[in-house]
This record gives structure tokens, sequence and C-alpha cells, in this order.
């Protein structure tokens, strides 16, 4: 940070310790572009929005003050090319921090959005980035919200990645299919299994009816010397049936649930796992419109790590970079660290790397981030020349691999590898005949 503006407060460098006079803050950090010259008023503006809308002058002003949002601090500008209709004018892209006093914020989710995006997110180049959290306002938005222990505990055992496979009932596949593939995986020696984010409701394989089945086919397909899988079913419909209906599918034989809070809402993933007691994995379903692109309003560390992780996920499941879906390194680095970072007592979510994830990705992943992650396959797994075990196998031996330090030489593997590869003109992976 540079250049801090006269009369407001310095963020700290200590995570989440901002204040303003005895005031504790959460701040917000942006970025955004303007007119040389003009970084100073679209900031103070872009605060006044945040903190007070479109009022020029305040009822009771002196109180008000001290409600609204501050301007922290501003970065140095620099000069970018502005692609506009005077393609050869610059403009100065910076990063600025925004205080916003604890005392408005509750513990909804949502609410924090607004604040912090709700008012000027209509601001085409505007992208918030980061998000320090003081330690009472965590507690508060976190209340409830432990993650599960059983991925944890299962990564603890194998002292490994686990390998999570993904069957997608929307594909209009009958019972007897999904089971089949449910089978295949469980004999393999999958970790865990999870439905798609897709339609759950089909009457061709309807959900309570899939759950109790798949349930049933995991335990007899696993044999006496393994663990049977992790099942997580996925959860949609209206959020005033959530939790009833996350209670159903718990009890049909569901281990966890899968939520994609961008199409449900993040509020409504924690009202869940506060309700329940449910093991969640966080799905980045319709998250693309928010981070993707020159457009972009949140950042992939958000989007991915820090907002599931606040809405009480064990698993959070982030796009595999060099993947289907375009997610950067650096993305994936900074998502990675606000999903595990340490946060008092509580257990961190574990990182579930999925979206076009092949055998020959996994190494990448183990040397970048360690053995405590999860990777998920569908296609990869399913669609394996040699069949939907082989697929499983060539995961298997990726990660025993990646993790011993050695080359994966198994034909399952060896066949994945000559089956697949991204075309770069796409990004996605297509069969060679």
């Amino acid at each position: 940070m540079r250049e801090p503006l006269a009369g407001d407060m310095v963020v700290s460098s200590h995570e989440g310790a901002a204040q303003a006079g005895d005031r504790e803050l959460l701040v917000a950090r942006y970025s955004t572009t303007s007119a040389v010259g003009m970084a100073r008023q679209k900031v103070e503006a872009i605060a006044h929005e945040c903190g007070v809308g479109s009022w020029s002058t305040l009822p009771f002003e002196e109180e008000a003050e001290h409600l609204t949002a501050c301007v922290c601090g501003l970065g140095q500008p620099h000069r970018v090319r502005h692609s506009g209709v005077q393609s050869d004018s610059c403009r100065e892209r910076f990063s600025f921090w925004l205080g916003f006093p604890c005392e408005v914020l509750g513990d909804s989710l949502g609410e924090l959005l607004e604040f912090t995006m709700g008012g000027v997110s209509g601001l085409a180049d505007l992208c918030l980035e980061e998000l320090r959290i003081p330690p009472a306002l965590w507690r508060t938005l976190t209340m409830g919200l432990s993650p599960g222990r059983e991925v944890r505990q299962r990564l603890a055992e194998a002292d490994r990645p686990l390998l999570q496979c993904i069957i997608k009932p929307c594909f209009g596949i009958d019972l007897r299919q999904v089971t089949g593939l449910a089978e295949a995986a469980a004999k393999a020696g999958a970790d865990m299994l999870k439905d798609d984010e897709l339609a759950a409701h089909g009457d061709i394989c309807s959900q309570v009816r899939r759950v109790e089945a798949i349930r049933d086919s995991l335990e007899r397909a696993t044999p006496p010397c393994r663990s049977r899988p992790l099942y997580f079913a996925q959860l949609s419909g209206l959020p005033e049936r959530a939790v009833e209906r996350a209670i159903e599918l718990l009890r049909r034989g569901a281990d966890g649930l899968l939520i994609s809070p961008y199409a449900m809402g993040f509020d409504v993933q924690g009202m869940i796992v506060r309700e329940t007691g449910a093991v969640v994995q966080s799905h980045p379903s319709c998250s693309g419109m928010w981070y993707m692109g020159s457009g972009a309003k949140l950042a992939g560390q958000l989007v991915f790590g820090l907002l599931p992780r606040l809405a009480g996920a064990s698993v959070a499941m982030l796009f595999v970079p060099e993947g289907k879906f375009g997610l950067a390194w650096d993305e994936a680095d900074e998502a990675v660290q606000e999903i595990t970072a340490a946060r008092g007592d509580a257990d961190s979510p574990v990182p579930s790397f999925a979206g076009g994830l092949l055998p020959s990705m996994v190494s990448g992943l183990v040397e970048r981030y360690g053995r405590s992650l999860v990777c998920s396959a569908g296609g990869s797994v399913f669609g394996h020349p040699l069949g939907p075990e082989a697929g499983v196998v060539a995961f298997l031996d990726a990660i025993q691999a990646a993790c011993s330090g050695s080359k994966p030489r198994s034909k399952e593997y060896l066949e994945a590898s000559s089956a697949w590869r991204f075309s770069n003109a796409d990004s996605f992976f297509v069969v060679r005949a």
C-alpha cells in the first residue's frame, strides 16, 4: 500500500487488525481504473457510494459519519491502454482500500457483499480483490459453522490426495446405470463419490431413490479391506425447503451434500450447515459471471476460497489450472491459501480440484499444494477407454507416483495419457480416435 490519504487510517500489515480510532474495520481491497490524475477523486466517490449512496448531505451527519466507509489507502497508479472508443487514450489502474465499521455488519454473507460491492457493482472496471476480516467479525460470521472432519480424517489415513469420482445423473442415465458407475468406482478404490452440480430431480433417476441405491451399491462393491467411499448428494431447489431436503438426503444415506452457493445463496449454505451439521462441498457453479473476463467483479481467492469457507464448506472446489475454465495458477494459489489458512481452533476446509482434471495434471497439483487435497474427476474416470475402473486406477497411479516422486507406469495411466489432450483453441479436452 502506498500514499495513505490524509486524515484516514492506514491498513495494518496484520490480517484483520485495521482500526480507525477505537472502531474495528472490515477492510476491502479493490482495483479499478480512472482517467489519468483522477484516481484519488474516483476512490473518494466509490467510498461515498459504498457508505451513503447518492446522498450529498446527510441527516444527523455527525453521527452517520461513523457508520460509513472510509478510505484506508491508495496504491500507486500505473498507466494502461484503454480499450474504449478512443483506443489511443491512456487510463490509470490502481488498487485502493476501504474500511467498513464492523458495528454495522451482522452475521450475513449477503449483507457483507452488499456493503462491499452492492452499490458499486455496476462499475464496469471495479473488482473486489481481498477482504481482511477482524477476528471478532470472523467469529460472528462463522458461528456454528465448524467444517466436518470426515474428509480430513480420510486424508490423514491415506496420507495422499483423495480421489473423488463425479457422476452426472442429469445426462438421462437411469438408476441401474448410475449405480453401475458407483460400483465400478468403489471396486477400483475411489475415496469419494459425488453428484454433479446439475439437475438432480428427473423422474428417470429420482434423487431419493438414487441416494439409497448408491449407498447400497457402495456398501456391496467396496472390498472389506477398504473404507466405503464417502458419497455427497447434490442439494438444490427452493431455499425454504433446503433444510428439510438436506435432512432427508442424509437420512437416506448420503454422507454429505454438494451445494452451489452462487446459485442457492451463501447464507442458505450456511443455514444448512448450522441446522443439520452436514459435511458440505461447495461447488463454484455460476461463479464464472463474477470472476472471469475483463469485467470481473470478484477475485478468484474470494470466489473459490474465502466466501465458501465463510459459508461452512468442508470441501471447497476450484477449477484446476490448465483445465477447461482458465483459472490462472496465481489465482489458484491465492484461493488455496484462503481455503487452508489457520483460523483459530477450527479445521480449515480441504481444496478440491475439478473442471477438466486429467491424471497427467496430478503431479503438478501435489508438487504445488501438497497431499491435503481432493482430485475430482468425472469424464476422465468414467470415459476412460478401458472402462471406469481403469479410470480410477489411472488416477490412483498418478497420485501414488506424485507422492513418491516417481513416474506413473500403469497401462491405465499410459492409455489415459494417449487418449486425451487439451485443445488450445477452446481448452476442452477431446478424445482422439
